[in-house]
């Protein structure tokens, strides 16, 4: 583009400032048949109608009349799965609401099938989200514009109390409400906000947060507060984590896979962006669907070895699961696109939630129904279902005739049961739905005050067995965290020398890369803790943890932060995307932060400046304006020369709209006419 033209675009930039972003992906034509051209067929006929690799089989855990229409699913420290129902679905109950929280448990290990079905609680309203809490008295559960918390004080197995702990959600759209509590090493349960809705919510300490369609949340089980963790997506519905701690949502529109990044800005319909683009997305296909969800990982050892770090996710509009193997760009996931894991000749089956168990096979809720479609089917349709329900339960039972699969059981029956030192143990152990359970177990007695991991015994422990040091490790000080007396910062020093010595035989990362996602949990920071960060920075080049400190950053930005980020972000290979984009968030709340402008005096050379403005373009300041003009000295003419235009337009004063009309006018007398 000559460079009068250029110019000229950046002259009418100042008196007609465009909005940051650009418009999301349009809706694809949708695929036919979201009304099943079939009739239903019973449980045993839709098991026949399911094909699945050489190996694996598809047992019924239970079904209508014993549970209604499952919605979403969780499993507790007791091995018992937790599941919302609803008769009420696509609307809302405007009277007194019946829709049913359902508990399965006493499973045969041969069949799969539930040998008890007991109802939790009756009053709720079209429930999605489900997290039965480490007590195994108590569960959080959803009801149209609530989160609530249910608890059976008498120990009958149904709810004899309850309390709202959030009010507020928008449920305009009863197909996109939030969803898919997750409860993680650190003490928040994540959410998935779904399409549509608005939502105002409070926690007890006042905060206010504000949802508008997509989003991801987290809040505390008490109620105590809740915060948006990031913004976009289209309708999230399904959330998974990797042994990393790494959190993923299912989305129908945006994309399949979605790897969040605290902060991050996803593509929506017609939402801008935050100014440093939209975070980027796991898969560059959307499986030929518009109706994603329930996504898993697996990671444990029920399944072949070839299995292990691959994403299952249900397609209710095709009716089948698809799945993807995961691979690493640096800390940057790719998914890779294999075929479909269960097709179904039966148009009812409709998979809206993916759970990995505690016995290391796959648990998927089938919303079994003719219509799926919810705005593409009138919502009064009369062939929608209300009646039928499925859980179905998929095992690798092996190909060899003569050396048969052992049946799968549940690794341990009570988790409330066991000794500190089992579950220890159990942190250890293969299958990372055993470990989230043994982890939430250990903190729950920490927080009770009557348990505490020997630091001591953990690191003695690590040394012997390698494979899964990094996750124990982030439990530990997750445990120590959550004391009423935090850990001593020793111990992450501690930590920080052991990952350094390399007679250990452990890779820096098995250490510190969860150490600091432990670190990062803390409520503040001060100069210690920083420290501590910069440490492990300047000792360890590695992409996971790497991606540990960047997240840290985000949560604990200051200005002595700059510096090593944007070094970080020099070095950083282009195809690392999911780093780059969370550095870039780390980088701008630096700069925002107070006195983090003063951090600029340190930046070493052009290109580390232009790193800083490719931020800094993000920053509603005026100092951040006034770093974007003088930045033109070292480069006239950079490819951002009409966001830095749009930006003093927007946030400058009027001599730096002198100095950008300046350098125009020189660029018109320097270029092409």
């Amino acid at each position: 583009m000559p460079r009068c033209l250029l110019v000229i675009a950046l002259l009418v930039t100042l008196s007609a400032v465009v909005p940051v972003g650009r418009l999301g992906a349009q809706p694809k034509k949708l695929p036919p048949d979201l009304e099943a051209p079939t009739e239903a067929l019973s449980p045993a006929d839709e098991r026949k109608a399911f094909t699945v690799p050489p190996g694996f089989d598809v047992q019924l855990v239970a079904s209508e009349p014993e549970i209604q229409k499952p919605m979403q699913m969780a499993f507790d420290a007791k091995g018992r799965m937790w599941v919302t129902t609803s008769y009420h679905y696509p609307f809302a109950s405007t009277g007194q609401p019946t829709d049913k929280l359902f508990v399965l448990s006493d499973f045969d290990p041969a069949t799969g099938k539930a040998g008890k079905v007991q109802v939790f609680a009756s009053d709720l309203n079209i429930p999605i989200g489900i997290l039965p809490l480490p007590d195994c008295q108590s569960c959080i559960v959803s009801s149209v514009g609530e989160i609530r918390k249910y608890t059976d004080t008498d120990g009958d197995g149904k709810a004899d109390k309850h309390e709202v702990l959030f009010r507020g959600f928008g449920s305009r759209d009863t197909h996109g409400m939030y969803n898919s509590y997750t409860l993680m090493p650190d003490g928040w349960i994540y959410s998935c906000h779904g399409f549509s809705n608005d939502s105002t919510v409070k926690g007890k300490d006042g905060h206010e947060v504000k949802l508008n369609s997509g989003h991801t949340f987290r809040f505390r089980p008490d109620g105590s507060r809740i915060e948006v963790y990031s913004r976009g997506q289209v309708n999230p519905f399904g959330m998974t984590v990797d042994p990393w701690f790494n959190l993923y949502t299912a989305d129908c529109h945006s994309k399949p896979i979605t790897q969040i990044i605290p902060g991050a800005y996803y593509d929506s319909f017609g939402k801008p962006h935050d100014g440093l683009g939209y975070g980027p997305h796991v898969t560059r296909h959307d499986h030929g669907s518009t109706g994603l969800c329930g996504l898993t990982w697996y990671d444990a050892n029920q399944f072949p070895n070839n299995y292990l770090g691959c994403m299952f996710v249900g397609n209710v509009v095709t009716n089948r699961i698809n799945f993807d193997r995961i691979q690493w760009f640096g800390a940057t996931p790719v998914a890779k696109e294999l075929p479909d894991f269960l097709v179904s000749s039966d148009r009812w089956f409709r998979p809206v939630d993916i759970k990995l168990g505690p016995d290391g096979a796959l648990y998927v809720a089938d919303f079994y129904n003719k219509i799926i479609g919810h705005y593409e089917v009138d919502l009064k349709h009369p062939g929608r279902d209300k009646d039928r329900g499925r859980i179905w339960r998929i095992v690798w039972k092996g190909t060899d005739v003569n050396a048969p699969v052992p049946a799968p059981k549940f690794h341990r029956a009570d988790f409330t049961a066991a000794k500190d030192s089992e579950l220890l143990e159990d942190l250890f152990h293969p299958n990372i739905t055993v470990r989230f359970l043994a982890g939430n177990q250990l903190r729950r007695r920490v927080l009770e005050g009557r348990g505490q991991p020997s630091a001591d015994a953990i690191a003695e422990r690590l040394l012997k067995e390698k494979d899964r040091a990094a996750s124990v490790a982030g439990w530990l000080m997750f445990l120590r965290e959550a004391d009423t007396n935090p850990a001593d910062l020793m111990d992450y020093r501690n930590i920080v020398a052991a990952g350094k010595n390399s007679a250990t035989g452990l890779q820096p990362d098995d250490l510190t890369g969860h150490m600091v996602r432990a670190l990062s949990s803390r409520q503040n920071w001060g100069d210690e803790e920083r420290k501590i960060l910069l440490d492990v920075m300047k000792s360890f080049d590695s992409v996971h943890q790497s991606r540990a400190c960047v997240e840290a950053v985000i949560f604990h930005p200051h200005p002595d932060l700059v510096k090593p980020i944007v070094q970080l972000l020099k070095k950083m290979p282009a195809d690392d995307t999911h780093l780059r984009h969370a550095s870039r968030i780390a980088l701008r709340n630096c700069l925002a932060a107070p006195g983090g402008w003063n951090a600029i005096a340190r930046l070493n050379g052009p290109a580390e400046v232009a790193i800083v403005a490719e931020v800094a373009v993000a920053i509603p300041t005026r100092e951040a304006s006034q770093f974007l003009i003088e930045s033109l000295r070292d480069d006239p003419s950079p490819p951002f020369l009409n966001a830095i235009a749009e930006h003093a337009g927007r946030w400058g004063e009027a001599a730096q709209w002198q100095a950008i009309a300046s350098r125009g006018t020189k660029l018109i007398g320097d270029g092409e006419r």
